[in-house]
């Protein structure tokens, strides 16, 4: 599991110490805990040939901040499933962990209709829906 850092907690850091003593401090906002998998659980990774990040689709999902309710919403969804998800490691629940990462997905397409643009690209689409239907 991980939760970002403050970013701007790091760029103040780093004008007026050097990178060895910023990387020894705590860093608000950062959290990582190692998850173990469920039993018999696969994971396949697969690359459709582009990365889901660019300076275009970065500044339409901060867009979606300009809607607060949407957002607000999005924000939520997105944390309960990951609390969801991890809880689901935790116990080892295979079937949990899977309908988890099916939520986010649908999570995710829902902000991609509202940003307007193609998180789920149609090869990521296409790789997505065959690893649903297999399992």
């Amino acid at each position: 599991a991980y939760s970002t850092f403050d970013h701007d907690w790091v760029m103040q850091q780093i004008e007026t110490s050097s990178v060895a003593e910023v990387v020894k401090k705590n860093w608000p906002g950062l959290y990582t805990e190692p998850l173990q998998a469920p039993e018999n659980m696969e994971v396949l990774i697969g690359w459709t040939g582009s990365p889901a990040s660019s300076p275009y689709l970065v500044s339409e999902v901060k867009r979606l901040k300009s809607d607060p309710d949407f957002y607000s919403r999005f924000l939520e969804q997105s944390q309960s499933c990951v609390e969801r998800l991890i809880y689901a490691f935790k116990t080892n629940n295979l079937k949990g962990v899977q309908a988890m990462i099916r939520r986010n997905r649908s999570i995710i397409q829902m902000m991609d209709k509202q940003a307007i643009v193609d998180i789920e690209t149609p090869q990521l689409k296409l790789l997505c829906d065959i690893a649903e239907t297999y399992g």
